[in-house]
Parts: C-alpha cells; structure tokens; sequence
C-alpha cells in the first residue's frame, strides 16, 4: 500500500481547497456508459449516480461516497490513477452534501 493514505485519505475530505481542473483524455469505454457527468477527471467521474471510473468498470453510489475506506481500499487496486480517485471523490462528496442540502430545503418548503 501506498504510503501517503493517511494523507490522502484527509485530502479527500477537505471541501475548501479548489478542484483540479477537467481532465480533456480519451477513455475506451469497457463497461456501462456513464450517466450525466458533473466533473471529469482523468480516470473517475463524478456523476448523478457518484462516482464512476470513466471506462465503466467500477461505480460507487452518492449514498456510500462519505464512507472512511474508500482511499484505502483503492490503493490497493494497481489499476487506480489513485491522486485523481481523491480529488475526483473530493467533488462527489462535495455533489453529494449539496444534493442532500437542497433536496432538504425543498422539503421544509412544501
């Protein structure tokens, strides 16, 4: 395992540092097409869904984006472009507490 997890794994939390920009590569697609993208980055998307590999192969629901191990369990995977999961997850966690804040304030509106 890496040995910056830990650091990691606090960057991916952090929602007041500025998002790297969009990625503009060319990934083959290998399993199911993305839905709607929010932010693109070089390997991960955030979608409406969450989180997405951009070739279709692994999809993390916005329900489960804030649970603690996604880093760690990540960096054991050779194929992961790890820097771009947290900085991708950093947006899907921020997506997902904007989503949950809005759809709670049209809740109290009703």
């Amino acid at each position: 395992m890496r040995s910056d997890v830990p650091e990691l794994t606090c960057r991916a939390r952090d929602m007041h540092e500025p998002w790297a920009d969009w990625a503009s590569n060319k990934v083959v697609c290998r399993g199911e097409p993305l839905r709607k993208v929010i932010r693109l980055g070089r390997q991960w998307a955030v979608t409406k869904y969450g989180l997405e590999c951009r070739d279709g192969s692994y999809a993390i629901p916005s329900a489960r984006v804030w649970e603690d191990d996604w880093v760690e369990h990540m960096a054991d995977k050779d194929w992961v472009d790890l820097d771009d999961f947290v900085e991708t997850l950093r947006v899907a966690r921020w997506w997902a507490r904007m989503n949950k804040a809005l759809r709670r304030e049209s809740a109290l509106q009703r």
